[in-house]
């Protein structure tokens, strides 16, 4: 009887749907019970063939349990998508892409071009990812950077996605293995939809289905005109059938069935919601709704124990200020204040603390500060704990100020305008 008894309760905990743990406690073990079968098998034969996952965020269950998921868990289906992925990620040089393709030249411009965000603040802590694609000039766009650069540029984007889903898991001690998608349609014209579009969604879209299986959550289009449709259809093709399924399109009031996954406090007011939080981006200094700014280069003294202010001025509300700087071999305290236009003479607000920073390693310092009102950002570097060394500082700054409803109402009368003149 007492051994009847055992079995029943075993039988017990294996519910359907219940995170079954690994060899470890972590949450890198946590997959759900039925994909625990699929995934020891798949690590039998990684190990009898030689295989590994070099890139130490992905060498963990739950990155298995993707493609257990993604083959409806035909362990064969699954060990061949997961071999083709490694090799994939050998053969392009990906666990590096941040290192040998973002530092390139090309690529910090494509980078700083392209509208797009990431932040994670959505649904259960889920990693938020903006698009506004239809902010670019495609004959611009195109004329400058080639598919191979889109096809790097995406790859590069969701590295960065696969890095928020495990700070986000490692933050909320359990995994997050999806993330929410959002593609703002707004200002979408017929020069979006050219051929080279098509050329470059097809093998973007391919990468997601095939080497980034089982992450999106859900995924939103909004403010979607009526020509959305035509888009639509040349792209959908593309798309794996199970992101298709988590799709929804929606037109102007779309805040309300996506607050859920995106609560409008977690996105910034050129999105139409009310965060005023620093995004992490993607882009530079385009992000959605904003038109990129010209750049400032300037190289500045800083005495012994003297500040020197930097003061950038911002002419419209939900600009963003984007900086860069490097000193040459000494470190030096920097702190970013903020002056509203006519504030009275001292009010200030500080927006990064003051911190010593070592500019002079690396890449030096890179920040960005978004949806900011009109008036001055005071970029103040302290070298006043200095005594006897004098630091050089070069900076470059740019302000990027947002595409108003009267831009948007321009740019619809120029699309009549020019669809008028094709029907003469």
């Amino acid at each position: 009887k007492k051994k009847k008894k055992k079995k029943k309760k075993k039988k017990k905990k294996k519910k359907k749907g219940k995170k079954q743990e690994g060899t470890g406690s972590s949450w890198k073990d946590q997959i759900p019970d039925e994909d625990r079968p699929v995934v020891d098998e798949m690590k039998r034969r990684m190990k009898e063939d030689g295989l590994e996952i070099k890139k130490e965020i992905l060498n963990n269950d739950v990155y298995l349990a993707r493609f257990s998921r993604a083959r409806d868990r035909k362990v064969d289906d699954c060990y061949e998508m997961l071999k083709a992925c490694l090799l994939w990620r050998e053969e392009n040089k990906v666990d590096t892409i941040g290192e040998w393709w973002a530092t390139q030249d090309k690529a910090k411009k494509l980078i700083n071009y392209y509208p797009a965000q990431r932040y994670w603040a959505g649904k259960n802590g889920r990693p938020i990812c903006l698009d506004h694609f239809t902010l670019t000039d495609p004959a611009i766009m195109f004329s400058v950077f080639q598919v191979e650069d889109f096809v790097h540029f995406h790859t590069w984007i969701m590295e960065g996605v696969l890095q928020d889903l495990h700070d986000a898991s490692e933050k909320a001690g359990e995994p997050i293995t999806d993330a929410v998608f959002m593609f703002n349609m707004g200002g979408l014209a017929w020069k979006h939809m050219g051929t080279t579009t098509v050329t470059v969604a097809k093998p973007t879209f391919q990468i997601d289905a095939l080497y980034y299986p089982e992450c999106v959550a859900a995924a939103f289009v909004v403010n979607a005109p009526r020509l959305f449709s035509v888009l639509y259809k040349l792209v959908s093709p593309f798309v794996d059938p199970k992101t298709l399924e988590k799709v929804q399109i929606h037109g102007t009031e779309w805040q309300e069935p996506t607050k859920e996954w995106a609560p409008l406090e977690n996105l910034p007011s050129t999105w139409g919601g009310t965060s005023e939080v620093v995004w992490e981006h993607v882009g530079g200094s385009c992000v959605p709704g904003v038109a990129g700014g010209s750049e400032q280069t300037i190289a500045l003294t800083v005495g012994a124990g003297e500040v020197a202010d930097v003061e950038v001025d911002i002419g419209k509300e939900n600009s963003q200020v984007s900086y860069e700087f490097t000193t040459v071999d000494y470190d030096i305290d920097f702190q970013v204040d903020f002056v509203p236009k006519g504030a009275k003479e001292g009010k200030k607000t500080t927006l990064a603390e003051k911190k010593r920073v070592q500019s002079h390693q690396g890449d030096g310092v890179k920040g960005n500060l978004g949806n900011m009102k009109k008036g001055k950002a005071i970029l103040k570097f302290d070298n006043h704990y200095s005594w006897t060394t004098a630091k050089t500082v070069n900076l470059k700054y740019s302000v990027s100020s947002p595409v108003t409803k009267e831009d948007i109402k321009n740019m619809k009368k120029q699309e009549k305008g020019g669809k008028g003149k094709e029907a003469k």
